[in-house]
């Protein structure tokens, strides 16, 4: 992405000359995160309120499961900026004339 566009000025591109894969996925590992870790706090408040023994377990398992889960969105949000990463090189050499045809 050339320099001086950010995420609004991208938003408004409606001829999809920009991508915007690169700062949405910062955004979305972020919110994944966050989203995560929230989740696992409310589920052991929840769980504290009805048995406290039980609000171990699902803490164990709530930070367990929190890393799997930070695992997985990263791996899918790695795979989807690779795939846009051979899109770009791909539209590079077809149009840079480096074909062998």
């Amino acid at each position: 992405m050339p320099e001086g566009h950010n995420l609004f000025s991208g938003l408004a591109d409606f001829s999809f000359q920009q991508t915007l894969g690169r700062l949405i996925a910062k955004v979305l590992y972020v919110l994944a995160i966050l989203g995560g870790g929230i989740t696992v706090v409310a589920l052991v408040v929840t769980t504290y309120q009805q048995s406290p023994s039980q609000a171990v377990l699902t803490m164990v398992f709530g930070v367990v499961g929190l890393f799997v889960w930070i695992l997985v969105v990263r791996l899918q949000l790695e795979l989807a900026l690779q795939i846009l990463r051979i899109a770009d090189n791909i539209e590079k050499a077809t149009h840079s004339g480096g074909g062998s045809a």
